[in-house]
């Protein structure tokens, strides 16, 4: 989950670095650090906290480097602080290196270690990645690297730097991502965690393979495999991204984010319309049943479409917890098509999960963001989100582009053709909803105070009240949580309280009664109720204190709005309190952790 940038070329590789870590904060924030070669001497900056606390440093105490890797830290091993942060180096401060990953059996290798004498000062994995490395070392770093890789048990992505071999970078990773670019012209190569972060250069891209370890200089790199065999990669080109990354005006990348979703689905509703993004039909020669792997609220969309897709096209489908999926014998064979879901294509559950289902026969299709990733190597077959860069840690826009694209191939699996005018009618209906952001905002200030939340609804509504409850919990900060409404009363009412606000999310009309009955037994019991709905209906004005009435549309397009509205409410919640929206605490934006 950390992000890794490293650099070496004919420029400042620290001001280099710099930018690339501030292009990768989004993969944790805890802490930061850079480190290099100078005069034959390693040196290094860290800093607990933002990048920007580095930058502070690195301002009042400038760094030239000719080569140089850095990282921002998620911290899985050791408390977030300066002594913990990364490059981390071996005992003899010969070697630096950065790490994203987890080495399991690093208790073993540390007591194996300091049996022949080796001393370690933090509580860290990657100290012990180092502190091997340096026992491996024999005059060659490629070596020892080699050698370690074949010892430690885990997942990893690492780049480490000797300094008595500056004209070089080594590179590993298993089961983490780790892309390396070069110029076209030789003069410099760089080195990150996330493709995303290389293209605001004109680059050719390598992307290591699985137990792959790189030698990279300024004008060539070599790739060996896992028995250390040269291997031969053909570069890909990157394409550079078209404007810079901005806020353009809003206070934060969420609320940014959120309002570009008409823009954005406008084109995904374009792009389906023209056939220009679609799945080959002929994957589902002799496909009998579809499962969705997803994490977080990415699953939130995987239950949606597999809820879309049994009742628009009656294929039996079930959506699947990545993390959950490869611990049980799931019924998956040649004749199941399982549709991977990640924004990142880096979520390593996803991808572990993925490649469970292909050892057993399956076809499969990734729906995912980022062009280049893990996930769209090693799916059959890929449907991009084209949401565009998406900042904030929450998933917001590229939320609804998972929506919108299972809906479509709920109506391909279907074969059925989608009302143009209801397609039509719902970027304009987006706008609509997002006009009701200041009423949204008054409401959420009005419970700002309150600490717990429950989000009911049914049927198509139950997925999108996992999928608020998680934004309150993720940027507010509150106890949140989605129930089926017709569920409350087989336990969860005895939590009803003037104290408990219930969320009630209006939308499927064949529910609309069945919803109105739940409600009347909350307020009954004295629980304050804000309604989401799409229909001005006097029943709903009586049970609600607040009533937030939506655009009326379909009910398989209503999760859309919703999600919206629900994204909006948990913004204005976070913004009152206080707290941090775009990287908020605890959390990154591509987990590649189990």
């Amino acid at each position: 989950m950390c992000g890794i940038f490293a650099h070496i070329g004919q420029r400042n590789s620290a001001e280099i670095c710099l930018e690339g870590l501030k292009s990768l904060e989004y993969r944790g924030y805890d802490s930061a650090g850079i480190a290099g070669i100078n005069e034959g001497k390693l040196v290094a900056c860290k800093q607990p906290g933002k990048v920007a606390m580095l930058e502070n440093v690195m301002i009042s105490k400038p760094l030239c480097l000719d080569l140089a890797i850095g990282h921002t830290r998620w911290a899985t091993h050791g408390k977030p602080n300066q002594i913990n942060a990364h490059p981390h180096f071996d005992q003899s401060e010969n070697i630096a290196i950065v790490h994203n990953g987890i080495i399991e059996n690093h208790f073993s290798i540390r007591e194996k270690l300091q049996a022949k004498g080796y001393e370690f000062y933090t509580d860290t994995d990657t100290e012990v990645l180092v502190q091997l490395i340096a026992y491996h070392y024999q005059g060659d770093l490629l070596e020892a690297v080699q050698k370690c890789t074949e010892e430690v048990e885990g997942f990893w992505a690492f780049v480490a730097i000797h300094k008595d071999e500056p004209h070089r970078i080594i590179a590993a990773a298993r089961d983490n991502p780790l892309v390396i670019g070069m110029k076209p012209d030789r003069s410099e190569t760089f080195v990150s965690s996330d493709v995303q972060a290389l293209r605001r250069e004109d680059l050719e891209i390598i992307v290591l393979e699985r137990d792959e370890i790189a030698a990279i200089y300024i004008d060539h790199i070599d790739v060996y495999d896992h028995s250390h065999k040269r291997v031969e990669r053909i570069p890909e080109r990157l394409g550079m991204l078209t404007n810079t990354l901005s806020k353009e005006g809003y206070e934060h990348y969420m609320l940014k984010e959120i309002f570009e979703q008409p823009k954005q689905l406008q084109k995904i509703i374009d792009q389906f319309s023209n056939n220009d993004q679609t799945f080959d039909q002929l994957c589902l020669n002799g496909i009998e049943k579809i499962t969705i792997l997803a994490c977080g609220s990415s699953w939130h969309a995987a239950a949606l479409g597999a809820l879309f897709i049994e009742d628009l096209a009656r294929i039996p489908a079930r959506a699947e917890i990545a993390s959950e999926f490869r611990y049980r014998k799931p019924l998956i064979d040649d004749k199941t098509l399982v549709i991977a879901i990640s924004q990142s294509g880096e979520t390593l559950e996803t991808l572990l999960a993925l490649r469970y289902a292909k050892q057993l026969g399956a076809k499969t299709l990734a729906l995912c963001n980022v062009p280049l990733s893990t996930l769209t190597r090693e799916a059959d077959q890929v449907i991009y989100l084209e949401a565009g860069a998406e900042i904030s840690v929450c998933s917001t826009k590229t939320y609804s582009a998972q929506l919108l694209i299972l809906y479509f191939i709920a109506m391909q699996l279907a074969e059925q053709k989608i009302n143009p005018q209801e397609l039509e009618e719902l970027p304009i209906k987006i706008h609509q909803a997002l006009a009701l952001n200041s009423h949204i905002e008054a409401i959420a200030r009005k419970y700002s105070s309150y600490n717990d939340f429950i989000f009911l609804g049914r049927f198509l509504m139950v997925p999108s009240c996992l999928e608020g409850a998680l934004k309150l919990k993720e940027i507010a900060y509150v106890n949140a949580f989605g129930c089926p409404a017709g569920e409350m009363k087989h336990g969860t009412i005895a939590l009803i309280t003037p104290e408990l606000v219930t969320i009630a999310l209006c939308g499927n009309r064949k529910t609309a009664e069945k919803i109105k009955s739940n409600l009347m037994e909350i307020k009954a019991r004295g629980g304050s109720i804000i309604i989401f709905t799409t229909v001005h209906d006097p029943i709903f004005e009586k049970l609600g204190d607040e009533v937030i009435t939506l655009p009326e549309i379909s009910d398989e397009l209503a999760p859309i709005i919703f999600a919206v509205a629900t994204h909006l409410f948990a913004y204005y919640s976070a913004k009152v309190r206080g707290c941090e929206i775009d990287q908020p605490r605890n959390l990154a934006k591509s987990v590649t952790v189990e």
